[in-house]
């Protein structure tokens, strides 16, 4: 998985395990066409598998996540930090985090 921060307070965390991220991965790497050479495709962008509700306990922008084990660090502009640790479901795939 792959986390991610925004200057809108939110964190996400990103499954790499997706068939279309593998395939734009690929692509990144070895592209047909220089034209083609770039990282994931933008709607990839639109399917997070978490949004942490981070919005809730950071009053400003999220700088920084850091895996710890399989727990999420963030950290806001405002020196706070929160630690998150993934609920897994039915499925392999994080459904949700809590924080600790």
């Amino acid at each position: 998985m792959l986390a991610s921060a925004s200057m809108d307070r939110s964190v996400f965390v990103w499954s790499l395990a997706s068939e279309k991220v593998r395939e734009q991965i690929d692509l990144a790497e070895n592209p047909m066409h220089e034209q083609q050479r770039r990282l994931i495709k933008a709607y990839a962008v639109a399917f997070p598998d978490i949004e942490a509700k981070a919005k809730t306990l950071h009053s400003h922008y999220v700088d920084n996540v850091q895996w710890y084990g399989d727990a999420l660090i963030s950290r806001s502009a405002d020196n706070t930090f929160c630690l998150w640790q993934p609920i897994i479901g039915n499925t392999t795939k994080a459904s949700s985090f809590k924080l600790l």
